[in-house]
């Protein structure tokens, strides 16, 4: 085999071998298979990697029995017997988090396979920061039920506490309570200081800002916030994770730099060939 081929060939399997170290790294999932029924906070995620926290008021956020299946098949097919709950009473609150310390990860995305709402009456709140360094309101995403109706509104909350529309999502009727609707693949992806949802695979509005910094040494968390508008507001939701994503690039650079040094060894090779 000619020299070129074989340096070719070793750049190939070089990038290869480092595309597959730096493949997306699982930093906690959870399918809520791990105990039975019962309150989550305190409790472990079922890979062991995260804790679960609460702050709630006339609410509660436990582990509950799965006992419908959807019409759907794969999705019914990916319920198990257990997911978690937060149920709240009219005009109460639950703070939600999990203790996995996200601020020295650059870019991951947080997915919800299933995610179901069912509010008794009035509106009620579902929402999501990425990255998030406190209780609070801002740089949050939020999907908002009204009652007896499918249609389900996604806005931002910056910053400043203003909130943008980012359209709507129709939830598909569920067939666990009257007034019950789900989605599927809920996902914000995270890159750096900025978030976006997307939702069934469609983004939702361009990439905002997180509340927390990446790398500032501050603990930043996933965040996950209900609460109940008039009526009763139950979320119910099953297999979580938080996916680190690698650098995009990184395998084609350490390829380009491969061949660089390729071409420098021949230059050298050269330049001694017209010594002689």
């Amino acid at each position: 085999m000619n020299t070129l081929p074989r340096i070719l060939l070793g750049i190939a399997l070089l990038t290869a071998a480092f595309t597959s170290a730096s493949r997306a790294t699982v930093i906690l999932f959870d399918d809520y298979s791990n105990a039975a029924s019962g309150s989550l906070i305190g409790q472990t995620t079922s890979d062991g990697n995260a804790t679960y926290d609460a702050t709630i008021t006339s609410s509660n956020f436990q582990r509950t029995s799965v006992t419908w299946t959807e019409a759907d098949s794969e999705v019914a097919d990916s319920l198990g017997s257990y997911m978690a709950q937060t149920f709240n009473n009219p005009s109460a609150t639950t703070w939600m988090n999990l203790s996995s310390n996200l601020d020295p990860v650059s870019d991951y995305t947080f997915t919800i396979d299933y995610l179901n709402l069912t509010s008794g009456a009035g509106n009620g709140v579902f929402a999501i920061s990425g990255r998030s360094n406190s209780n609070s309101l801002t740089s949050i995403f939020t999907l908002t039920l009204t009652s007896g109706n499918s249609s389900i509104g996604v806005n931002y909350i910056d910053a400043n506490g203003t909130t943008t529309s980012l359209g709507t999502v129709t939830g598909i009727v569920s067939t666990r309570a009257g007034g019950s609707y789900y989605l599927s693949d809920v996902e914000v992806r995270v890159v750096g200081n900025t978030q976006q949802l997307f939702l069934g695979g469609v983004a939702y509005g361009s990439p905002v800002a997180t509340q927390g910094t990446y790398d500032d040494g501050t603990t930043d968390l996933i965040r996950l916030y209900a609460k109940a508008g008039t009526g009763a507001f139950d979320v119910r939701f099953d297999n979580i994770s938080v996916v680190a994503v690698p650098e995009p690039g990184m395998a084609a650079m350490i390829g380009l730099g491969a061949l660089g040094l390729w071409g420098f060894g021949r230059a050298r090779r050269i330049h001694r060939k017209n010594r002689i």
